[in-house]
């Protein structure tokens, strides 16, 4: 699960549906980045850092730890 990135959309007031349609994604997408179902692209990455202003790495951390 990603934490930060589910706390990041609550802290901010939003509904999984209001973060989807603000950045040009399924609702059902959106869930399961939060729960780690799924991993974005870059690109969406990027759209979640535009909405919380919080870097990639913090709110993807799982898809930047070392391996």
């Amino acid at each position: 699960m990603r934490k930060v990135l589910m706390t990041k959309r609550i802290d901010a007031g939003y509904t999984r549906k209001e973060v989807a349609s603000n950045i040009g994604l399924s609702e059902i997408f959106v869930r399961k980045l939060e729960e780690g179902g799924r991993n974005p692209s870059i690109k969406t990455m990027l759209k979640f850092q535009d909405l919380y202003g919080e870097p990639i790495e913090n709110l993807f951390p799982d898809v930047f730890r070392k391996r």
